[in-house]
């Protein structure tokens, strides 16, 4: 097909120009699966982020793909949505599902899945393209009315924030109603007639802050509580017992319990990095000892993320960065 504008601006600032940011998107599929090119025009690079941190896409530069592939879905838990990097501290690109019917990195949750880039130098913009499986997505296609949608998402700033987010079907709220995005037909390919949806894989542990080492340090940072639990009441806090002692590549503590027990969850993070992670259980009034490895990593880099979860369901978030 194509090729397809994918310049409108759906969210932010007006580009200062096509060079500012804007793009053209091709579509085409075989038996096996669907491809899909896009070439941005970009004239300030964003934030490159490492393969580890490759997720949440609208921060930075970015295109995002959805597929409802029987054109009938009502949010985005039955469709495919990735966001894909044109390039990552390592060099090459990287791909995440998100807000969709299987989320996380395409290697789990897509197998199958391919991805080129390249990035031109001097720096003017840069060409995604991608394989997506038929076996990736969520249903079989319907030829006649599976719906698509890509988006480019613009970053000018290294602050890990967006300011410009483009699109090739741009209706209010359209990231997240696949009834707004265009409808594409596979001219050719088969209507096996099956409909069956494949139910969401939505692991909601990991929705949870007291379970997100960068949530924990942000609520301990600005106060706010953890997402979705109240704040530890004064008296059933946790709190060090002692300063931390590193030696050898691994840090331990001791953390003592206020007037109610719970479970802890501690990790050693550095540069967007989980180094080590380690939970227990500690009883009202009592202590619990930490021992968390970082191995070669600088201690003067690495932040001990702890979350209190008390046995009533409140949280409590403690960083502690570590000295050389």
């Amino acid at each position: 097909s194509g090729p397809l504008d994918v310049s409108r601006v759906w969210e932010g600032d007006d580009p200062d120009s096509p060079e500012d940011a804007s793009g053209v998107a091709w579509i085409s599929w075989d038996e096996n699966g669907i491809y899909v090119a896009v070439e941005v025009t970009d004239e300030a690079k964003g934030t490159v982020l490492p393969e580890l941190d490759a997720k949440r896409h609208w921060r930075t530069d970015s295109v995002e793909i959805g597929i409802d592939p029987l054109g009938m879905a009502e949010n985005t838990s039955a469709t495919f949505k990735v966001g894909v990097f044109a390039e990552t501290e390592e060099g090459g690109p990287a791909a995440y599902r998100d807000a969709d019917a299987y989320q996380g990195p395409v290697a789990e949750t897509a197998p199958g899945f391919e991805v080129a880039s390249t990035v031109s130098e001097p720096y003017t913009g840069y060409v995604v393209e991608t394989f997506i499986p038929f076996d990736a997505l969520p249903a079989p296609v319907d030829p006649d009315n599976m719906t698509m949608n890509i988006f480019i998402y613009d970053s000018d700033t290294e602050d890990l924030t967006g300011q410009t987010r483009l699109g090739w079907s741009i209706w209010g709220g359209v990231q997240g109603t696949p009834y707004r995005w265009g409808q594409v037909h596979l001219e050719g390919l088969a209507d096996d007639g099956e409909t069956e949806l494949e139910a969401p894989q939505m692991p909601l542990d990991v929705a949870e802050s007291v379970k997100s080492p960068w949530s924990i340090v942000q609520a301990a940072g600005d106060g706010v509580g953890l997402g979705g639990h109240p704040k530890v009441a004064d008296g059933s806090a946790v709190s060090l017992a002692s300063e931390p002692v590193v030696a050898d590549g691994a840090v331990t503590a001791t953390l003592q319990a206020g007037d109610i027990g719970g479970t802890i969850r501690a990790y050693a993070v550095s540069d967007g990095t989980v180094l080590d992670s380690q939970e227990v259980t500690i009883e009202a009034g009592a202590t619990a000892d930490l021992a968390l490895a970082f191995g070669d990593a600088d201690p003067a880099t690495v932040t001990i993320a702890v979350s209190f979860q008390t046995e009533d369901g409140a949280g409590q978030a403690l960083a502690v960065p570590l000295q050389p």
